[in-house]
């Protein structure tokens, strides 16, 4: 075998093993979740989870696990309410994704801005883990961001920014020859 021979099939190897690596990536999991999803394609996506993920939707109440979430999944992509209002609600695509691999390399969290062409932005997040040499989806978390919107605090309580600031008291003039604090005593000296 001649050394172009050699290196040619070194070269195809590599290429191969990328290829497979790729295809069994957290990207690549995240992708054919939303491709599955943008077709409902039930079994693509449920494909895409682990026997008990959890999903937990834009609605603060939605939680759904295991059973529940492909019983749920089952409604959904057949339901032709959800398509006839907005198009198909799940078909987001991610814009600008975040992965980072837990040092064993088992694990995966990430966090994506999202697009929809009828709803608009949205965001993600979630955890992967690696099974059999595939990626599978653990937990997703959809959410909508609210840009420029105050969050409201519970009626009688202060708000973030006003309690910290009554927290610290206001700093006055020094007086002349006022120390700080001593070091061994922790009495103020000269104040």
């Amino acid at each position: 075998m001649n050394i172009t021979a050699t290196i040619g099939a070194l070269l195809l190897g590599l290429a191969i093993a990328a290829q497979a690596h790729a295809d069994t990536s957290p990207t690549a999991t995240l992708d054919a979740f939303y491709a599955a999803s943008a077709g409902s394609n039930q079994s693509a996506f449920i494909a895409q989870l682990t026997e008990d993920a959890v999903l937990l939707g834009v609605d603060g109440g939605e939680r759904l696990q295991g059973e529940a979430l492909r019983d749920y999944v089952s409604k959904s992509f057949g339901s032709e309410s959800a398509t006839a209002t907005n198009g198909n609600s799940w078909g987001y695509h991610s814009s600008d994704r975040h992965i980072r691999l837990s040092a064993d390399g088992t694990v995966a969290w990430f966090d994506e801005s999202l697009q929809h062409e009828q709803l608009g932005a949205g965001r993600a997040s979630g955890v992967l883990v690696a099974n059999g040499g595939n990626w599978k989806i653990a937990q997703y978390n959809r959410t909508v961001p609210l840009p420029g919107v105050a969050v409201a605090s519970p009626a009688g309580a202060a708000a973030p920014a006003a309690a910290a600031a009554a927290a610290v008291p206001a700093a006055g003039p020094k007086k002349s020859g006022c120390m700080q604090l001593r070091h061994k005593t922790n009495s103020k000296g000269g104040c």
